[in-house]
C-alpha cells in the first residue's frame, strides 16, 4: 500500500519555528563533510553526495542553530538504514535535497528525527524509503512537495 504524505515545511515543535533562516547560511561549502560524518556548521552541498558504501547513518546533524542546505542534490545512501539522522537538536533547517532511495527499494528512514524541536524542513524529497521523514514529535504542519512511501 502506497502512503502519500505532503511534507516540504514541517515545523517541528510546541512553541513554533525561530530557526535558522536563510541569511544565516555562511558557508558555500563545507568540505568537511563526509559519509558517515557529522555536520557541526552551515553547510550548502555543491555535488550529490554518494554514501552508496553507507550501511549505518549517512549523515548526522550533530549541533543546534545549523543549516543543511542540499542546494538541490542528493544524498545517494541505497544500503543506509538512515540518510540523515537529527537527535537531541533545536533550530536546524534541512531544505532542498532529496534524500530519495532506489525505486522499488523501500528501506530505511530519509530523514530521522528524534527530540527535535524549533527546526524546519523545507523542500525535502524521500521517495522510497520505509520512512521518508520520521519524527517523535506529535505536532506538525505540511504544506508542499511528498513523501512517497510503502
Amino acid at each position: 500500500m502506497r502512503k502519500i504524505i505532503s511534507a516540504v515545511i514541517l515545523v517541528l515543535s510546541f512553541w513554533g519555528y525561530a530557526g535558522a533562516q536563510a541569511g544565516d547560511v555562511k558557508a558555500v561549502w563545507n568540505s568537511n563533510v563526509a559519509c558517515g560524518g557529522t555536520i557541526t556548521e552551515n553547510t550548502i552541498l555543491a555535488a550529490d553526495l554518494d554514501c552508496s558504501g553507507v550501511i549505518g547513518t549517512a549523515l548526522t546533524i550533530g549541533a543546534d542553530n545549523i543549516v543543511l542546505d542540499g542546494n538541490g542534490y542528493k544524498i545517494i545512501a541505497p544500503n543506509a538504514s538512515v540518510v540523515v539522522s537529527i537527535i537531541g537538536r533545536s533550530n536546524v533547517t534541512t531544505r532542498n535535497i532529496d534524500l530519495s532511495g532506489p525505486a522499488g527499494h523501500q528501506r530505511g528512514y530519509g530523514l530521522y528525527l528524534i527530540t527535535v524541536i524549533n527546526s524546519l524542513i523545507e523542500n525535502v524529497t524521500a521517495h522510497n524509503r520505509e520512512y521518508g521523514i520520521f519524527s517523535d514529535w506529535p505536532v506538525f504542519r505540511q504544506r508542499r512537495g511528498r513523501v512517497d512511501a510503502e
